[in-house]
């Protein structure tokens, strides 16, 4: 079919999957399709999975210590924090930028090329004081993607903490290192609640305000923290999402012999999910289930 216009975003309706679980023993190979079958019935928490946090680092969220108004450890956090998408040069001048810190000279000339990081050095260099404002050279692109990391951080700690508050405590999954539980179900009344990113102007239900409270306690922070005032032109972003949600279409094919790994079974899994989902967390909790280590490549 040829459309008499551009495809816009809006137009995705979804997104098909066919994925290959390996490494299987005959036991796990046979319980695939029972158990794929009951998530695509009974389906799972939307948590945003750990593509979402790229610019998530041992040392912290930039997007956090933005809202917090610390433009200095956003600005440390950006040139000197390892992230998990880090090329290998990037590493290799973080840890130079972590060991020289201040010397704006000199880690201007050690600053690949082209890159982001030379406007911020170069103001630096001038103005070492001036964190806020070589925080603002960041591109905007950037600051936004750190931020709405954060948020979604939070959002999905806000839901893990709910329901854990709820009972369900295990099996788990591990999202960016933290624990996150996997229900097999919810109640009917539940299936199609919304959360709402966190921001400044949201009021949260009675029965989610002491999951927010509670996390938000944990990160020294409140909802007021939840706006970005010391940058010039970035916003977090307003919305809900469903808590909840399941896979459709779904195909288990045959189990057969692993080509990749001998002696072991290979198990082929096809199924359909709406934007914004993430088809991860589905390959998490089959492995919660079968309760092995999974490994997504």
């Amino acid at each position: 079919m040829r459309l008499s216009r551009a495809l816009r975003p809006t137009d995705l309706v979804g997104n098909r999957y066919t994925l290959t679980l390996r490494d299987l023993d005959a036991q796990q190979a046979a319980a695939i399709a029972p158990l794929v079958q009951t998530l695509g019935e009974k389906g799972l928490p939307n948590y945003f999975d750990d593509q979402r946090f790229g610019s998530f680092s041992t040392h912290g969220f930039i997007g956090k210590a933005i809202l917090m108004r610390d433009a200095e450890r956003a600005v440390w956090l950006y040139l000197a924090g390892p992230m998990a998408g880090d090329r290998r040069e990037i590493r290799n001048f973080k840890r130079l930028v972590r060991t020289h810190w201040g010397q704006w000279g000199f880690l201007l000339h050690q600053a690949p090329q082209p890159s982001n990081f030379r406007s911020v050095l170069t103001f630096l260099k001038d103005n070492p004081q001036d964190h806020r404002k070589a925080l603002n050279l960041i591109h905007d692109r950037l600051l936004s993607i750190y931020l709405v990391a954060f948020q979604s951080w939070i959002w999905d700690r806000i839901l893990g903490h709910y329901l854990t508050s709820l009972g369900y405590t295990d099996p788990t999954i591990l999202i960016t290192g933290l624990d996150f539980p996997l229900p097999p179900a919810l109640p009917e009344e539940l299936l199609e609640m919304q959360l709402s990113m966190p921001n400044l102007t949201v009021r949260y239900p009675d029965a989610v305000l002491p999951s927010v409270e509670a996390v938000l306690g944990e990160e020294g922070m409140t909802l007021e923290d939840f706006k970005a005032r010391i940058l010039r032109r970035v916003y977090l972003p307003k919305g809900e999402r469903f808590i909840w949600f399941k896979p459709s279409e779904v195909v288990v094919g045959d189990v057969t012999p692993d080509v990749v790994f001998p002696e072991r079974w290979a198990v082929p899994v096809s199924f359909t999910l709406a934007p914004r989902q993430y088809a991860t967390l589905l390959v998490k909790a089959i492995a919660a289930h079968l309760g092995v280590h999974v490994r997504v490549r």
